[in-house]
């Protein structure tokens, strides 16, 4: 009992210790607004910092050589059954790839610098848009899959608050019905003589525990909570999170080059 308190202590202390401050702000919010304030604030941020750590005005000089030749392409591309065009469109096709390499040299720097924050933020994401949470009072289940039928199973909840309404066994499958008040909770299984923890989080806002847990040792593999899939929806269109967002930031991303004029 003690121990698993003390497990349940420390996982409360650390999990994403650094964005959960900066974040959680956002999981009070409708997810689909939240997500949309997460593209226009990223995109607006990384195309600010592209625009001050390239060279714009080089940029602006490669951009508008490359139209002229890719206009020049075009013109070429209705005769190129003439050896002269089909000649001058090989040296275009090549002068184009080397002022695209010279593009994406210079666009490396604000890259490497977006790059880790950019990947810290989406991991927080995906970590809170791609499920639905637990909702308090409404009944979910957790299932729990081993590889040979349990003989003996049980579940220890702590702190208090939730209620096992069933316990289903089948075969190599054991489903809990729960319901509870909104609190972060440790679920301890027993089975055969093993132990096996598992969080939970029953809450109104954006916020879950991982639905899904694997195991490669043991006769239990995997540990499922019963959270549905987030869908978002954008012109009457279901999306998922990530679909969602990068449309979203697509658009944003258009809609402050051309105001910033960047290149």
């Amino acid at each position: 009992m003690i121990l698993n308190k003390s497990i349940l202590m420390i996982k409360m202390i650390t999990t994403s210790a650094i964005l959960n401050p900066i974040f959680n702000p956002m999981t009070s919010i409708k997810p689909s607004l939240a997500i949309a304030l997460f593209s226009i604030i990223i995109s607006f941020i990384t195309i600010l910092i592209y625009k001050y750590t390239t060279p714009q005005k080089l940029l602006k000089e490669l951009r508008d050589e490359m139209n002229s030749l890719q206009k020049r392409m075009r013109e070429l591309q209705k005769d190129m059954q003439n050896p002269k065009s089909q000649k001058e469109a090989m040296k275009l096709q090549s002068k184009i790839l080397l002022l695209s390499g010279k593009q994406f040299k210079h666009s490396m720097r604000s890259t490497l610098i977006t790059l880790l924050p950019l990947l810290l933020i989406f991991g927080w994401m995906s970590t809170h848009f791609a499920y639905e949470p637990l909702r308090p009072n409404q009944e979910f289940n957790i299932t729990l899959y081993f590889s040979e039928e349990p003989k003996n199973t049980s579940l220890e909840v702590i702190p208090e608050g939730i209620l096992i309404l069933n316990e289903d066994k089948n075969d190599d499958k054991v489903v809990y019905t729960l319901k509870g008040k909104s609190g972060e909770y440790l679920l301890t299984f027993h089975y055969d003589g093993e132990v096996k923890n598992k969080e939970i989080l029953i809450t109104e806002n954006q916020n879950y525990e991982k639905p899904v847990e694997t195991y490669s040792q043991g006769v239990l593999k995997k540990i499922v909570i019963s959270n549905k899939p987030l869908r978002v929806k954008l012109l009457g269109i279901s999306l998922s999170w990530i679909w969602y967002y990068l449309i979203l930031a697509m658009l944003f991303s258009t809609i402050f080059r051309k105001m910033m004029k960047v290149y």
